[in-house]
């Protein structure tokens, strides 16, 4: 660089400023806004992880294989290894509040598996154990109510007669120091549990035995666990699914999205189910929606994302590995984890620039408001391009031709000065969005309070405005 410098003054000594001005500017704008998408963290691990959970942008946890927790309060930017008193893998990690979370799992000991409960009481920084016994299951989810109430399941393979499903829901209403069970033996391995309040919640279970196919089914309770009713059942034949799979949640009384072999959802509360796309969510081992239209899933390759409930995915830039586990507090920021101690953090949704959403040609132009709003430290901006005609009058006798027009969306301080230039490109009709962070910046600082943003596309011309807070 600093020959360039005295070359660029040696040869334009009047206009030498000027050009180094616009080289800095340059190198500037280019590093501020280079779209990685998804960037690796330090884990400091080797051992497969299973689950992440984050209780905002800076405090949150990973589990996995071999007792192993990891804990950030910085977003991932330093992970530190605590002891959990366990070496048996955890599958599933939550936290009530900053100090107050458990984590389950199981594994083998001898010829039978033993399923663990472990508690901290000091954000994760220390742990003991409150449910260790032998049996034929292992816990794989948990869901916390408040810092007594709290529910665990449980599935597995009971070879004491024959060969069948085995597995129970467990309820603590001290704070995990008793559990009791909510179902008795039903013959349900159980997956996945998950509420929208302290009495509606719902369960993901499998039922199967050596002589029978595999039944899958969901149930829910509307009175805190006290019953529950099968809402679905699925016979399907065991070569055509997967053990440990059935993963049920839901955002409201709704709307809400099951894994079998593939991805279904509901919108009237699991009454009846449609599938979403079935190639592109076929095999995945997990997933996560932030709302009812935007959501991730993870597989032992990739991660994807849609922008409309699952219709359409789009697979994003990432190492191939599998990925167990995804986790976003909104629609821009968060993490995902998997073998060999794999850390995924992303502040653009896993987007790496301008993302096409949808199939359908707008009518008109439009500039949607940006959202989250107020944000911090990223948000998405939405937009619309028709198809357009412009004035051509050498070769169409002035009747106009069909084009796509020059689309620049730029980002503006309180004080009309650029700070961004997000999109400067022609552009088909269709829907677009862009992801907006002020993490791309480099020795830049953003001052909280009002910013524009301006969507320019031949003669449309539409400014709006929006709020960062730190």
């Amino acid at each position: 660089m600093k020959k360039l410098i005295l070359f660029l003054r040696f040869l334009h000594p009047d206009r030498s400023k000027f050009l180094i001005g616009i080289i800095f500017y340059s190198l500037f704008f280019a590093n501020c806004f280079s779209q990685s998408g998804w960037v690796a963290q330090s884990s400091g691990t080797t051992n497969n992880l299973r689950n992440v959970y984050f209780l905002d942008s800076q405090t949150g946890w990973t589990v996995g294989d071999s007792g192993r927790v990891l804990k950030t309060t910085n977003g991932g930017t330093n992970w530190y290894l605590k002891t959990s008193g366990t070496n048996y893998g955890l599958n599933a990690i939550k936290f009530f509040n900053s100090q107050t979370g458990w984590a389950v799992g199981g594994g083998y000991n001898m010829s039978y598996e033993m399923t663990i409960i472990i508690k901290s009481t000091d954000g994760g920084n220390t742990w003991f154990t409150q449910f260790n016994f032998g049996g034929y299951n292992t816990f794989y989810d948990l869901y916390i109510i408040n810092d007594n109430l709290l529910f665990c399941v449980n599935g597995g393979t009971n070879w004491t007669q024959g060969l069948y499903s085995d597995g129970n829901i467990l309820k603590s209403t001290n704070g995990g120091v008793n559990w009791t069970s909510c179902l008795g033996f039903t013959g349900n391995a159980f997956s996945s549990i998950n509420f929208i309040n302290s009495n509606t919640g719902w369960a993901g279970s499998t039922y199967w035995t050596d002589a029978t196919p595999q039944i899958e089914r969901i149930f829910k309770t509307t009175n805190n666990g006290v019953n529950w009713n099968i809402i679905k059942s699925d016979t399907i034949y065991l070569g055509n699914t997967y053990m440990n799979k059935q993963k049920v949640r839901f955002l409201d009384s709704t709307n809400g999205f099951l894994l079998q072999n593939y991805l279904k959802k509901t919108t009237n509360g699991g009454s009846n189910w449609i599938n979403t796309d079935s190639m592109n969510t076929l095999n995945i081992l997990n997933y996560f929606f932030i709302n009812k239209d935007t959501g991730w899933t993870t597989s032992s390759t990739s991660i994807k994302r849609t922008n409309n409930g699952g219709l359409n995915w789009a697979t994003q830039n990432t190492p191939i590995t599998t990925f167990s586990s995804v986790f976003f507090i909104n629609p821009l920021t968060g993490w995902a984890v998997g073998n060999n101690g794999l850390i995924l953090k992303t502040v653009t949704g896993g987007m790496t620039g301008i993302n096409s959403i949808g199939n359908r040609i707008p009518d008109k132009f439009s500039l949607s408001q940006n959202y989250p709003n107020p944000f911090n430290p990223s948000t998405i901006i939405k937009y619309r391009i028709p198809r357009v005609s412009f004035p051509s009058p050498r070769n169409d006798f002035g009747r106009g031709s069909i084009g796509n027009p020059l689309v620049v969306l730029k980002v503006y301080d309180i004080l009309g000065r650029e700070v961004a230039t997000l999109v400067n490109e022609k552009q088909s009709p269709g829907e677009y969005e862009v992801p907006f962070s002020i993490n791309q910046f480099s020795g830049y600082q953003f001052p909280s309070g009002i910013y524009f943003y301006t969507l320019r596309a031949g003669d449309y011309v539409e400014t709006k405005k929006m709020l960062m807070i730190k």
